[in-house]
């Protein structure tokens, strides 16, 4: 988030919404940058714990909304084809009925 002041780039960071959906690193980041907040005195040990609430809170969001996306068929599930399928592991790798 560049050489911003922490704080600045935190506050900007967790309005981003699409961001905890599309990358979990976000949440990291934003993690990051209210630790750099703190060692830099600009917040006390308080703050911390709610800033690091609120990205938590955005992360469960984010999970949250990916699994209704999914329960309302905006998303699909790949799922393997099993009637297809030996499940006896051979060499480590599921085998195909098919030769494939």
């Amino acid at each position: 988030m560049g050489d911003r002041c922490p704080l600045a780039a935190w506050k900007s960071g967790i309005g981003l919404a699409h961001l905890f959906v599309g990358s979990p690193a976000h949440a990291r980041e934003l993690d990051a940058l209210a630790y750099a907040a703190h060692r830099c005195r600009l917040i006390d040990c308080l703050t911390l714990a709610e800033m690091l609430e609120m990205v938590e809170a955005a992360e469960m969001w984010a999970a949250l909304q990916m699994e209704e996306g999914y329960e309302i068929g905006l998303f699909h599930y790949d799922l393997p084809d099993t009637e297809n399928v030996d499940y006896r592991q051979g060499n480590g790798w599921w085998k195909s009925k098919r030769g494939n």
